[in-house]
């Protein structure tokens, strides 16, 4: 779509943003079966991870997408299977459904969104609802992994069923982790796991609670931990999937004058795969030491998925878009993300992001344990909320505050961010070619100086000032003594009537 709308630029950009983001994804994937499986067994993180990794691998690059689907299948089956069978387990063990509810109502568990469209609000409807929308637009619309599974399907009509059933399927499973989440608070609100030891992150916590209450019951724990590998490894097998195709058609053939044989981009493709698989691997010691995985998803995922859902809304509802500033206007959305990602990742690595968490309990530990020092019962957590707003006033000074957290929101400001900058940009280039024609009469040092500070204007810098912004080299001549310059202004005006409408 992008080299038919712009060129091809822009489609070999979206592929990079594409190829970036998993690079950053897998990692998690391969960790957090590998964090599960430690939890419940004690081998060690860097045992587990090459055999994770090895086996995904090895039926990725031989079994293609049809091998990947087929075993999406059965360990879609598997995770909900395991999934069912803990909550079912779970509830019957605590006395009902109403006990559940009970616990975490009563500790401030259930908490529903702020009634209030203020971006400022962590737990507001726009926070949740407009960055949840905008996150699942991306994810189910214009996400390489999907649109390649939706091609292998025969006609339109069965894309938009599997696109619906999928949508069916994902509210399910997320309910079911938000059950599961409560029946772990609800067994552990009186012995907080983290703080007495028994649980190492965040994360633990849910392996923690299957082992303590179905692990009596043979196989039910492993169950479980296959329910969460398979859950880990479809994602990592459609992601080396998608990525051999992008690597195949974006990268490759186009710089070849003759086409591959069949053998050749089987070996290619393979060869792409083997290579992600161990860069993924490599990269997991770093995602240990970053903080929640959840949070260290929805946080890499923003750093390309809001602007290419940018980049897709701008071609599709602007028509009068130009190339050179789409590309401005993702670079720019790219490079604020990544910014604050970073930055942010550093400021929790180093402690020095913390905000008050929900109170914790430990009067009713049966156990005996260690407490950590300077312990209180509100211990803190991090987050990466300070740093968005400090980004943010560089770029968009009082213009937008989001305090509210980054796994919801960067998706949301990177979105923006394509918008407020690279989309009056282009609307400027639209309207000098289109509307402001008489500019180009006057001083360079005066055209220069109109569109530097309406960069500034939109934008919070002077980007454009060492940009070649006009293709064509025209005349300059004297506004006073031009012959044609009343039919200029004539032309400006029907111009200017005809934008007028448009806009």
């Amino acid at each position: 779509y992008f080299e038919r709308r712009f060129d091809r630029r822009v489609r070999v950009f979206g592929s990079c943003l594409f190829v970036v983001m998993n690079i950053l994804w897998q990692p998690i994937c391969i960790y957090v079966p590998a964090l599960t499986l430690n939890q419940v067994s004690g081998i060690s993180v860097s045992k587990i991870v090459p055999l994770t990794s090895f086996i995904c691998i090895l039926y990725t690059s031989l079994g293609g997408i049809k091998g990947v689907v087929w075993t999406d299948v059965i360990q879609g089956t598997v995770m909900i299977g395991s999934m069912l069978i803990v909550i079912i387990k779970g509830t019957l063990d605590l006395g009902g459904l109403s006990v559940l509810l009970d616990h975490n109502r009563q500790y401030d568990r259930l908490v529903g969104p702020d009634m209030t469209f203020d971006p400022t609000a962590r737990m507001g409807v726009f926070a949740l609802f407009v960055g949840g929308a905008l996150f699942k637009l991306q994810a189910n619309g214009i996400n390489q992994t999907v649109v390649q599974r939706y091609l292998t399907l025969p006609n339109n009509k069965d894309v938009k069923k599997a696109l619906v059933l999928s949508l069916i399927g994902f509210m399910f499973v997320m309910l079911m982790c938000v059950y599961i989440g409560m029946l772990a608070f609800a067994e552990f609100y009186h012995c907080d796991p983290i703080t007495t030891g028994l649980a190492r992150a965040k994360d633990q916590v849910i392996p923690l609670y299957v082992v303590k209450n179905v692990g009596h019951i043979p196989g039910l724990v492993g169950l479980f931990v296959a329910g969460v590998f398979s859950a880990a490894l479809s994602s990592l097998s459609t992601a080396l999937n998608s990525l051999s195709g992008v690597i195949l058609t974006d990268f490759v053939e186009p710089f070849r004058k003759k086409p591959l044989s069949e053998r050749q981009t089987a070996y290619l493709l393979r060869g792409v795969v083997i290579s992600f698989g161990l860069i993924s691997m490599a990269s997991v010691p770093i995602v240990q030491r970053l903080g929640l995985v959840m949070q260290l998803s929805s946080t890499v995922a923003a750093i390309t998925c809001g602007p290419l859902l940018g980049a897709f809304s701008v071609g599709m509802l602007l028509p009068f878009v130009k190339t050179e500033s789409l590309l401005t206007g993702i670079s720019c959305a790219s490079s604020f993300t990544a910014y604050i990602v970073v930055r942010a990742q550093i400021a929790i690595f180093t402690g020095s992001l913390t905000f008050p968490a929900k109170p914790v309990s430990i009067e009713d530990c049966d156990y005996t344990f260690d407490l950590p020092e300077n312990w209180n019962a509100t211990i803190t957590a991090y987050v990466l909320v300070p740093l968005c707003l400090i980004v943010l006033n560089l770029c968009l000074p009082e213009v937008f505050f989001f305090y509210t957290e980054p796994q919801v929101n960067l998706p949301v400001m990177a979105f923006m961010k394509s918008h407020f900058c690279g989309t009056p940009q282009l609307v400027l280039w639209v309207l000098y070619w289109d509307l402001c024609w008489p500019l180009s009469i006057l001083d360079d040092k005066i055209r220069e100086w109109w569109i530097r500070n309406l960069s500034v204007l939109f934008c919070g810098n002077s980007g454009m000032e060492s940009t070649k912004v006009w293709p064509v080299k025209r005349k300059t001549i004297s506004i006073f003594t031009s012959r044609k310059l009343s039919s200029n202004w004539s032309s400006l005006k029907r111009r200017r009537d005809k934008n007028y409408i448009l806009l």
